[in-house]
């Protein structure tokens, strides 16, 4: 895999009086930014280490540039379909910035990167250093030792894939980008092992006040599927079950499949969608837990197991590709924090 320094925007941190609605408007106002002196920029191209310390676990990613061509060479795989409206409204952003602030998060299963990013940061300084509360501190270090790049361009030129964790979209509409605008433009990249991540199970639910009737969607899923009325709140116990809360109750259920593949629990969802069993498209979330249906503002709630990195990987390099949404990985790197150039 080829990995290639960039030329750089990294925020002037006693600029910014309110970390949290910085990071949630960079990406909107990034112009508007610049023209504020908010962003210093440089024009030495370089590889940064971004490293995350979250509930205990400390994440190190690579960030880098690539050539848009190396998902056809299949160095840079993505693993799930994306939705057109949000990859539209991207194309807009990302052409008249033509910068990402925020890269495309992969992982690799080379367990060895996190060693080898940590000892890049021992005894040397953080550019950027953010402290985000629950979403942990956020670090940028530079690398700019000549022999540590080296290092680094070596260890990634034995690597045979990375896979996508967050940005599909970005990905798609970089692809777009390079395919009919430029075609020298970059993937910015923070990849890290997948050992420094997390996957969550990406719920799904529908609103009140749209129509939906909970007692027919459970009805209708009876016939279809093996459907048990749960005692108690519990979370789903395997890949292909779904537990559904309702004012009624809680339950859970399958749906069998013909198909010799694993069946994933955002397929079965799409499933209901397409048979129209669920007529409204869903709101994704992932942070429900132990959640009182009756003092939240949904109708009705579809627990999903999470996929794990090694069936990510699996079902991946089958060429299987997984419904929008599928996946939930943490800890996330926020937007702002090191902006790339992608093209001139």
């Amino acid at each position: 895999m080829e990995i290639l320094p960039f030329k750089s925007y990294f925020p002037i941190t006693n600029k910014i009086e309110n970390v949290s609605a910085f990071i949630n408007n960079v990406k909107d106002f990034f112009i508007k930014f610049l023209e504020e002196k908010m962003y210093q920029e440089n024009q030495i191209p370089n590889y940064y280490v971004y490293k995350i310390k979250v509930n205990g676990l400390e994440s190190y990613g690579l960030v880098t540039t690539t050539p848009a061509d190396q998902i056809n060479a299949k160095f840079i795989i993505p693993h799930e379909a994306t939705l057109g409206n949000k990859r539209d409204f991207l194309f807009d952003t990302i052409l008249n910035e033509k910068v990402l602030t925020k890269p495309i998060m992969v992982f690799t299963d080379e367990t060895n990167l996190h060693n080898m990013l940590y000892e890049i940061t021992v005894n040397i300084e953080p550019i950027i250093r953010m402290n985000l509360e629950s979403d942990g501190i956020h670090e940028v270090y530079n690398v700019s030792d000549e022999l540590k790049q080296n290092n680094l361009i070596k260890f990634f030129s034995n690597i045979s894939h990375c896979f996508v964790a967050d940005g599909h979209h970005r990905l798609h509409t970089l692809l777009k980008i390079q395919k009919e605008i430029n075609p020298n433009t970059k993937l910015l990249l923070a990849i890290f092992s997948k050992n420094d991540l997390l996957v969550h199970g990406y719920h799904r639910a529908i609103k009140k006040n749209v129509g939906i009737n909970p007692t027919e969607v459970i009805k209708v899923l009876q016939g279809k599927s093996g459907v048990v009325k749960l005692s108690e709140f519990r979370l789903p116990n395997s890949f292909d079950e779904i537990v559904t809360l309702t004012n009624e109750g809680c339950f859970a259920f399958k749906m069998e499949s013909d198909s010799d593949k694993n069946v994933l629990t955002t397929e079965i969802f799409d499933n209901l969608l397409t048979q129209n069993l669920i007529p409204f498209e869903p709101f994704f979330t992932k942070k429900i837990e132990n959640l009182d249906i009756t003092d939240s503002p949904f109708e009705m709630i579809f627990l999903l197991y999470p996929i794990s990195t090694d069936m990510v990987i699996q079902e991946t390099l089958s060429g299987r590709m997984l419904p929008a949404k599928s996946t939930w990985f943490e800890p996330k790197i926020r937007s702002g924090l090191i902006v790339g150039k992608i093209f001139e």
